[in-house]
């Protein structure tokens, strides 16, 4: 669902009037909110501006806010093009900045994946569905990488903030020059009249702050693309390349310690006690700490201390006492068993259907059966969690691969006991994410641990092992299928029910939203087959594993 029209109007793009630090900011918004003021030390808030994507300096440098964290799937590289294409610079002169954390960056594309609909879907009843989750989109924060939804996303938003800016600037220099906008053209950060008369665009600053946006703004149209489609090397290969890249785990900061932990083996046991004696007398640690269980993760022990071999030495060496909580005796015995019953007993929730979705067998038709068993799957990255965290009398800073900006600022700062005003995020890049960053357990950790060490950057390493048993898998399921043959060998009708716990209520819990009801609307599947098929039924059954959904809310494990 597009969230702009192809030629936007003026009440889609809103220029924020101001050359504070010496750039022009440009934005496109929905309404005004709170944002960053450009160039200003502290980026302190201010409620007169508007939420910007773009800001371009003296110098002529784009500063692109990015919303979207880099995993190796390419965005920054594929997002700052649309930007560069509508506006006329060069990809080498747009800088990366992060996004604050506004409700105008969130991933509404993400968002609208949870609806029950096919992507070709159309109707009332699906505008105004993809409408409410825009909206609650914004409101949350939704501010996320996942689902394939990055450029897609960004599409109308980058290019209509970077061809804002190009006509802004087009009408400086005529303004400037005594001659007709439609006399100019733009090309590699210049605004170049018919008679060869260019000037960069830092030159145009002072001139387009005192203009009004144009009431119309015309995208470029594919046969006129310089570069989307083109060949260009990706801008995060050569740091990548010269090891120079920042992942998450290679933070340095003065005086920074170092922590790592061990959870409770068993997902949702408890700590019972614990001796750290020697542990707290090793070489090199500061404290031992006994963790909650925060956002999901499940209860344990950490140790901070100078180095990670330190910290891990001194944590493996802790006596500690386990305490089994309610998911003690579940095996993958039980939890297939279980799937197979509710399969049984219920016909399920039925997301798409086509044509007599309840045939039944004509004759000489041959009836296929098949069950398939989908196992727990860790997402096991290359880079295991990890995050950096600031505790001072200022607020809260924190360096971490996530892929959730939003809720991370949110639990950075639930956990730590501030306005949300006072969380400054930095999203490093990411040694793999596949949708495990998307959770925010390892962040509630380190911000916790950065707390017994107020003023010194604490930055948390789980280990491979923890990182693996305590991934949050995904779910085990069983699918039964079934086919409808007819004597030419044409497949008549197509039954898919699948029986697996549910995603979506267990990870909005785990974000620190309390009360989201069982999710019937997060299955895939079946939407891209390679032949028609006249009759369809694809259903879901929801099942929570024997155990009681009130503790899924609580802890907020995916089995």
């Amino acid at each position: 669902m597009s969230r702009a029209p192809a030629n936007p109007s003026r009440r889609q793009f809103l220029l924020t009037a101001s050359l504070a630090g010496g750039a022009l900011l440009v934005g496109c918004a929905t309404k005004p909110v709170a944002t960053f003021i450009a160039g200003s030390e502290d980026k302190s808030v201010s409620e007169a501006q508007l939420n910007a994507w773009i800001r371009i300096a003296r110098d002529g440098k784009v500063f692109l806010a990015m919303p979207r964290s880099e995993m190796g799937q390419g965005i920054h590289t594929a997002l700052p093009l649309l930007v560069a294409e509508e506006l006329g610079c060069r990809l080498d002169d747009i800088v990366l900045e992060d996004a604050p954390i506004d409700g105008e960056f969130a991933n509404l594309t993400a968002a609208s994946l949870m609806l029950p609909f096919r992507p070709d879907d159309k109707g009332v009843i699906v505008s105004m569905g993809r409408w409410t989750t825009d909206t609650v989109a914004r409101t949350l924060k939704l501010i996320m990488t996942g689902g394939s939804t990055s450029v897609r996303d960004a599409w109308l938003p980058m290019r209509s903030a970077g061809a804002t800016a190009r006509e802004l600037l087009k009408a400086a220099a005529a303004k400037q020059w005594g001659v007709a906008v439609d006399s100019l053209r733009v090309e590699d950060g210049k605004v170049i009249a018919a008679d060869g008369r260019s000037a960069g665009f830092g030159e145009l600053l002072d001139i387009a702050v005192t203009l009004t946006p144009p009431d119309k703004v015309a995208l470029k149209q594919p046969g006129q693309f310089k570069l989307l489609g083109k060949p260009v090397p990706r801008k995060d290969l050569p740091p990548k390349v010269q090891g120079k890249a920042v992942y998450g785990i290679d933070v340095k900061l003065p005086n920074m310690l170092i922590a790592t932990l061990r959870m409770n083996p068993e997902l949702g046991g408890k700590v019972g006690s614990f001796d750290a004696s020697a542990a707290a007398k090793a070489a090199g640690v500061h404290k031992v700490v006994e963790l909650p269980a925060l956002n999901g993760a499940t209860a344990g022990v950490a140790v901070i201390a100078d180095s990670y071999w330190q910290a891990k030495q001194a944590v493996d060496s802790i006596d500690i006492k386990w305490q089994s909580g309610p998911l003690a005796g579940i095996d993958n015995h039980a939890i297939y068993a279980y799937l197979q019953q509710e399969l049984a007993q219920s016909s399920g929730f039925a997301y798409h259907k086509a044509g007599d979705s309840k045939r039944e067998p004509g004759d000489g038709d041959r009836v296929l059966r098949a069950t398939f068993r989908a196992p727990l799957l860790a997402h096991a990255t290359m880079e295991p969690m990890n995050t950096t965290a600031l505790v001072t009398d200022d607020g809260v800073e924190v360096w971490s691969p996530t892929q959730m900006q939003g809720f991370a600022a949110k639990v950075a700062a639930s956990v730590a006991g501030v306005s949300s005003s006072k969380i400054k995020l930095h999203t490093t890049l990411l040694g793999g994410g596949f949708g495990r960053r998307l959770d925010v357990d390892f962040i509630a950790q380190a911000v916790f641990l950065a707390k017994q060490m107020p003023g010194r950057p604490v930055k948390l390493i789980w280990s491979r092992e923890e990182d693996t048993r305590h991934d949050f898998y995904r779910p085990a399921a069983v699918a039964e299928y079934s086919a409808h043959v007819d004597s030419r060998g044409q497949l008549q009708y197509l039954a898919l029910k699948s029986a697996s716990p549910s995603i979506g209520h267990q990870q909005m819990n785990r974000l620190g939203l309390p009360g989201v009801g069982p999710d019937k609307t997060m299955v895939e599947g079946g939407y891209d087959l390679p032949y028609r098929v006249p009759n369809l039924r694809f259903a879901g059954v929801l099942a929570d594993i024997g155990v009681p959904v009130g503790y899924w809310r609580s802890v907020g494990h995916s089995f």
